[in-house]
């Protein structure tokens, strides 16, 4: 997928981190299914979190890695080139579609990091794929799930 190049893209809901420290606990969500049951749900004005199935326990082991510098996410052509911002911008226009679609639909926010994540769900890793925590009402993100796709 391309982005039109002269596309502007909005960072201003998104953050970017890794790890915040070591813990255990039960992540919910589970890759691209897991999202869809995510939208299904909202859709359906169903609370998320009582259909979606509850992953394994993953430690997040305190892993701290440097966060994404977004101030390079300009326009599609920085989508086109760098992941970071092929998923700011494919947030923009998911959540443009359903803002339209979905009268009061409010975007979550919008988390990246990569190796591992302390979330409001617990702790998650590359292996969990993009989810979406209801406690904190984030999207996150970890841009080394998609190499493990390649």
């Amino acid at each position: 997928m391309t982005f039109n190049e002269g596309m502007q893209i909005d960072t201003s809901n998104i953050s970017t981190g890794s790890g915040r420290g070591p813990g255990r606990g039960i992540a919910i969500g589970g890759g691209l299914g897991g999202l869809l049951i995510v939208v299904v749900a909202l859709f359906l004005g169903v609370d998320p979190s009582t259909v979606m199935p509850q992953q394994q326990e993953i430690d997040a082991g305190g892993v701290e890695a440097p966060g994404y510098d977004m101030s390079h996410c300009k326009t599609g052509a920085d989508a086109n080139k760098f992941v970071e911002c092929r998923v700011a911008a494919t947030t923009n226009s998911v959540d443009g579609v359903w803002q339209q679609l979905l009268p009061g639909y409010t975007p979550p926010h919008t988390m990246l990091f990569h190796g591992a994540v302390q979330t409001g769900c617990g702790p998650a890793d590359t292996s969990v794929g993009p989810f979406y925590c209801p406690v904190d009402q984030t999207a996150y993100f970890d841009t080394d799930f998609f190499q493990v796709l390649v």
